[in-house]
């Protein structure tokens, strides 16, 4: 998400600096895992560009802060069709667990991360300060992007999956 990353960068630099020294950019999870990086091939890649390719691109925003037990996060809006692409992509790959693990997605943007030196309260408090303000961060989703961790543990985008036009 581009388009949130100079809203957000210094945040995540502070408050999810594991995520960021992981190069995991600001993103919204649709499935999580797709295959294992052992598997994935040319025709996972397929599959995927398949599936992506028959979704309907949207205009969204980024809209609220929320907080789980320890992350805080960005409430994309419309919620309802970030929910229903994900649901429609873990209906597509049933062998990923993100869809039984979360029968009720939330879709959000991670921003921060409780840690010792942090707490949940904290980081949404200073989120409240730094980033309501910023609200919104609107942005066209258009496309997916497979991230792939790599054996050091950083993440890297190796595919974009654009949507119909």
């Amino acid at each position: 998400m581009p388009e949130a990353e100079p809203v957000v960068a210094s945040f995540r630099a502070r408050y999810a600096a594991e995520s960021v020294a992981r190069r995991i950019p600001a993103h919204i999870t649709l499935l999580i895992p797709y295959v294992a990086a052992a598997r994935l091939d040319d025709l996972a890649v397929s599959e995927a560009r398949e599936h992506f390719g028959s979704a309907a691109p949207f205009d969204a925003a980024l809209v609220e802060i929320g907080r789980f037990t320890e992350h805080v996060w960005l409430a994309p809006s419309p919620s309802d069709a970030f929910v229903e692409l994900i649901r429609s992509t873990c209906r597509r790959f049933p062998e990923s667990p993100y869809g039984e693990a979360f029968p009720s997605p939330v879709p959000h943007l991670t921003v921060g991360q409780a840690s010792p030196s942090a707490s949940v309260g904290e980081i949404a408090r200073a989120a409240e300060v730094e980033l309501a303000p910023r609200l919104p961060v609107g942005f066209r989703v258009d496309a997916a992007w497979l991230l792939v961790e790599q054996g050091d543990g950083t993440w890297v985008a190796t595919e974009r999956f654009a949507f119909a036009l």
